[in-house]
């Protein structure tokens, strides 16, 4: 894919769905998997025939907001501009206009920096939908789109959502929503009823390597570990190039190997084990390691309860050997964890406090 004059990697602030050292997904030049997705929106978009509200809907990081910028572009672009795949020609006025969130029809909804704050907000708040108003207020070019991403829906507060909705219930003409979700059973079902789904799956093992050899060429950097990487961090990834990226980093692997370290023996963690990751994943500088621990922690619990459930042979990857009488408190504690840090996102709450408490609670859990 094509890069524009301007050096479209440097950022002038944060952005919320950037992995760190890796472009954002509207700079990604490779979108690997979801062929059936793409051709879907390509079609739509050839023939001016497009749903008003489409709903990407998948696991975290393979690849549901680089569809959405791509498909955004492609719209943009001239018909003769239009390649295969949802592709355009290169260095096409419309790619570096939505590369640098300057097109004129294209309007972004996100959690943006707060820089007095010093930090991202935890949701995104009715003032969000309300400059979404005023965008559409103005009147449209014939024959042009307007695009409004959303990323990610889940993140809309009560408010918010409800504004949405009114827009999605009366779309304006021309105009077309597409909304990025990991976990849309927390969208309002009116939403969701309004929306056309896509749902995209995780990227198998050949996909995955070829997604992430394009994140680290385009940042220049040596492909090596890519090619080399073990099966066993292929499943830790599950499907996702941002999580194998994140995995591979130095921090992540240090992460990794402290989920590891967990299941392996977590009724004889050291004091000083659970202090100094608490502490670590407490600051605002590591809240992507803090996120990447807590997305694996809970699949090793999910997958061990999965065992359990099917009466599975404990696997060699120090999953919990949790006795099937237990399966059902198992199962509570698990959407308890995910309950309760929802609320320390949403709440700003003591990272650290809660990586203690799970641990604690799990080591409990053990001994009973």
């Amino acid at each position: 894919m094509a890069h524009c004059t301007e050096d479209a990697n440097v950022e002038i602030f944060p952005e919320i769905d950037c992995l760190r050292g890796y472009p954002h997904p509207r700079h990604t030049n490779t979108l690997c998997g979801h062929i059936t997705a793409r051709a879907e929106l390509a079609e739509a978009i050839k023939n001016g025939d497009m749903h008003h509200a489409w709903l990407f809907t998948g696991r975290e990081g393979i690849g549901k907001a680089t569809l959405a910028y791509k498909a955004a572009i492609f719209a943009f672009a001239k018909a003769s501009e239009r390649l295969q795949d949802l592709n355009v020609s290169h260095g096409i006025p419309a790619l570096c206009q939505v590369q640098r969130l300057s097109h004129p029809g294209l309007f972004v909804i996100r959690r943006n920096f707060d820089f007095k704050k010093k930090r991202f907000p935890t949701v995104i708040s009715i003032d969000e939908v309300r400059k979404l108003r005023d965008f559409l207020s103005h009147s449209y070019t014939e024959g042009h789109w307007r695009i409004v991403i959303i990323d990610s829906a889940d993140e809309l507060n009560v408010s918010a959502a409800n504004a949405l909705l009114k827009l999605l219930e009366e779309p304006p003409i021309q105009t077309v929503f597409f909304l990025i979700s990991t976990n849309a059973t927390r969208l309002l079902p009116t939403i969701r009823s309004r929306c056309r789904l896509l749902s995209l799956k995780p990227l198998n093992d050949e996909q995955l390597i070829t997604a992430s050899q394009s994140a680290f060429a385009h940042m220049r950097r040596d492909e090596t570990n890519i090619a080399s990487i073990s099966k066993k961090i292929l499943e830790m990834a599950g499907g996702s190039p941002r999580r194998l990226l994140d995995i591979i980093s130095k921090n992540g692997n240090e992460i990794a190997n402290s989920v590891e370290h967990i299941y392996r023996s977590p009724s004889n963690l050291s004091f000083e084990f659970k202090h100094t990751l608490a502490d670590r994943l407490a600051s605002n500088q590591t809240l992507q390691d803090y996120e990447l621990f807590l997305a694996l922690f809970f699949e090793k619990l999910a997958h061990s309860i999965k065992e359990a459930a099917f009466n599975q042979e404990t696997s060699s990857n120090h999953s919990l050997e949790i006795k099937s009488h237990n399966l059902e408190s198992w199962a509570e504690l698990w959407e308890t964890f995910q309950h309760e840090a929802r609320e320390v996102k949403n709440l700003n709450l003591d990272r650290g406090a809660f990586i203690l408490d799970i641990l604690a609670r799990l080591e409990y859990a053990i001994q009973t």
